[in-house]
């Protein structure tokens, strides 16, 4: 989401950006829009036409999939990342290679 002045032609100002882009754009023309929204610009969406703040979680969920996710795909997403090896875990199988591998050489 962006302000575009209202002098300012939306399409023209994102021209640059090509025009697959452009035509996804959609404007919305809203008149008086409250400080407090104003101060944080990108922690809202648009919905209906309506200003509506965004948690954090959905906020960090936009800037990394460029979108917000449903409950079912945070769960699996959480699912996925317990799967994965720790820091420590992986340093662990390092050294026990290392360890396996001088045994080797000593055999």
């Amino acid at each position: 989401m962006s302000l575009v002045g209202e002098s300012q032609y939306y399409k023209t100002y994102y021209e640059p950006m090509g025009e697959d882009f452009v035509n996804k754009l959609t404007q919305i023309v809203i008149k008086d829009i409250a400080p407090n929204i104003l101060m944080n610009i990108n922690k809202y969406i648009i919905v209906d036409g309506e200003f509506v703040e965004i948690s954090n979680l959905e906020m960090n969920e936009f800037y990394l999939f460029d979108r917000i996710l449903s409950e079912e795909e945070r769960i699996e997403n959480k699912l996925i990342g317990s799967l994965m090896p720790s820091y420590d875990e992986i340093k662990k199988a390092k050294r026990t290679i290392e360890y396996l591998e001088l045994m080797s050489e000593v055999l």
